[in-house]
């Protein structure tokens, strides 16, 4: 009988499971294969084709013949990785992203380990059983990807399950403008690590987190140089800024003016007819992710 596509999968020997070393990178030729690259534990940095991935605990990436990949790991996290090659074809290969999340990580690294098993060379071993040994490893293979297609189909279906986290974390920067957390507090308390809450956090926003706290003193000062006595010495200090002319240069970069400028262009009388909105009326002051403009409610900036 001649073989179909649904039967085709096979191993190629060249399968195991590795803890990266210290100062680990990755750069290989253009597979002439199928990969399943699975992070077990640690944290790194995959470019397939020109993208970026984070790659963290849960993440399997899949990689075609003809992929162009890069990787790196954080050393303080180091990546344990199982990785699978394979040839063949199969119906459960089409559509399949590059990279998914898993939820379910026990099962899908029971069946990592028992392909790793079947793929790894017997000397000895019968004909009849080696045959057994490949329709097994292609059956559970097939398990494999099926679990990876239902992931990336739940992923799209379901709503970005890290918005929260990500206002969370903004009303966080906000409220403490003055004294903003480090990254790793902010991550803790988001339940992820700082590199992927930064990754999340510029996907959503468009900004880096170190970016957009900068971003919230700047917004802070603006409603103090409008709505109160101090003078500009005062509101730097007391947003946390040791040097008054780092204070003025990063207020400049994100309103284009200084803060003595905007003071006074603040407090310029008001016809009725350039009055601004009460506070809820006007819902183009938040853009699409949920981001206040830098100027208070009294003015806009450009």
């Amino acid at each position: 009988m001649n073989a179909t596509p649904r039967d085709s999968l096979h191993g190629s020997r060249q399968s195991g499971k590795a803890r990266c070393e210290k100062g680990w990178n990755w750069k290989p030729q253009p597979l002439t294969d199928y990969d399943l690259w699975y992070v077990v534990s640690g944290e790194g940095e995959v470019i397939l084709n020109g993208s970026k991935y984070p790659a963290y605990a849960g993440c399997c990436f899949l990689f075609r013949p003809g992929d162009r990949i890069a990787a790196a790991q954080d050393d303080s996290r180091r990546l344990t990785v199982i990785f699978l090659h394979f040839n063949g074809i199969a119906d459960e290969l089409q559509g399949l992203p590059p990279c998914v999340q898993l939820t379910d990580t026990a099962w899908a690294e029971t069946l990592l380990s028992r392909l790793l098993t079947l793929d790894d060379p017997q000397p000895g071993i019968s004909a009849a059983a080696q045959a057994l040994d490949d329709a097994e490893f292609a059956a559970l293979l097939r398990a494999m990807l099926c679990m990876l297609a239902r992931a990336a189909s739940a992923e799209q279906d379901r709503p970005d399950r890290h918005l929260p986290v990500i206002r969370r974390t903004m009303r966080l920067i906000k409220e403490y403008a003055a004294a903003p957390p480090r990254h790793e507090e902010l991550a803790a308390q988001a339940g992820l690590s700082p590199r992927y809450l930064n990754e999340l956090f510029k996907r959503h926003t468009g900004l880096s987190l170190k970016t957009f706290i900068a971003r919230a003193r700047v917004e802070r000062a603006c409603h103090l140089l409008a709505e109160s006595t101090l003078n500009v010495s005062q509101i730097a200090d007391t947003l946390g800024y040791s040097d008054i002319y780092f204070f003025s240069k990063q207020f400049k970069q994100f309103t284009g003016e200084s803060p003595l400028r905007y003071r006074s262009r603040a407090l310029e009388p008001r016809s009725h007819h350039g009055a601004l909105a009460p506070e809820g009326e006007d819902s183009s002051d938040t853009n699409s992710s949920g981001l206040l403009p830098v100027a208070p409610r009294k003015t806009r900036l450009k």
